[in-house]
């Protein structure tokens, strides 16, 4: 990542440049799992790395709104419930309105307050997520000759070839 040390990404001057201007990343590094990577190079991270490092740097400026893209796509499993996990806590513990544009759908309607799912015709379905998945949004987006989402347990399936 080309001039990434000079647009604050190397962990230590990230603590430094916040810290000047009073705002408080240690508690966010520590929960967005960044303590272990300060002094990296950012050239040195991984991409899930990276994408944990950039959100605790978001998460450090104290916002009241954060819009995340794919916040999870390059994270392993544990890490996306972890993200997803510190996310929701921060917008109950902080009033943090949080914005996810994502794929991964199964989790988000586990635990998003409200979903807004655009579906093949570009017709937007909002609600919460339970109320999105009654009213047949998630079958009629998603469900097709391989793949089905089954609403009770929040899941996509693969259909048995016949």
């Amino acid at each position: 990542m080309p001039g990434a040390e000079a647009d604050g990404l190397r962990m230590e001057g990230l603590a430094v440049g916040y810290r000047a201007a009073g705002y408080r990343p240690a508690g966010f590094r520590r929960r967005a799992r960044c303590e272990v990577l300060a002094g990296h190079e950012a050239d040195e991270l991984s991409d899930g790395e990276r994408q944990r490092v950039m959100m605790a740097r978001a998460l450090a400026q104290e916002p009241t709104l954060v819009l995340l893209d794919e916040p999870t796509a390059f994270l392993d499993a544990p890490s996306r419930v972890a993200v997803t996990a510190l996310l929701r806590r921060l917008a109950r513990e902080r009033d943090l309105a949080v914005v996810v544009s994502t794929h991964d759908l199964e989790l988000s309607l586990r635990v998003a307050d409200g979903v807004w799912l655009l579906d093949r015709t570009g017709t937007l379905h909002t609600g919460r997520p339970a109320e999105v998945i009654a009213s047949g949004a998630v079958n009629t987006t998603f469900d097709g000759d391989d793949l089905r989402f089954d609403p009770v347990t929040r899941t996509f399936e693969l259909r048995e070839a016949v």
